[in-house]
């Protein structure tokens, strides 16, 4: 039984401290890369703390992420913005440089979780916090 009970305690603590993302998930068997990759929808936004309400014209946008480490950010009937995407090498930040100017966004990762993508920037005295869903 010992043989058995010291494993299992190593590997409890071993997972329960693989916490990367201020708002977890703790453990997952995808690679960070691979949750990003997908399609989402934009869920929420707060802006400096308060949440800001989303309009019919951004609920319909879609975000899409490749594996490719390319992007697209659709908006029927507007536009369609597309990139590069990258994290920084610890995995905490991501990186979106949009194609056709210098503009990159930095932004920290809160939540990466295999339906839910979350993350937060500041823009002058400004935070940001974006909210994707699958």
């Amino acid at each position: 039984m010992k043989k058995i009970l010291l494993p299992l305690l190593v590997l409890t603590l071993v997972l329960g401290s693989c916490n990367k993302y201020e708002e977890g998930p703790g453990f997952s068997l995808r690679s960070k890369k691979a949750r990003v990759a997908g399609d989402w929808k934009l869920e929420k936004l707060i802006y400096n703390g308060q949440d800001e309400p989303l309009d019919a014209d951004d609920k319909d946008d879609v975000w899409k992420f490749d594996k490719d480490g390319t992007f697209e950010i659709q908006d029927p009937g507007f536009s369609t913005e597309k990139g590069k995407w990258s994290f920084d090498d610890k995995k905490e930040n991501i990186t979106l440089t949009f194609d056709g100017g210098p503009f990159a966004l930095v932004a920290e990762v809160v939540r990466l979780a295999n339906n839910e993508f979350w993350y937060k920037y500041t823009d002058g005295s400004d935070v940001q916090e974006v909210h994707l869903m699958q």
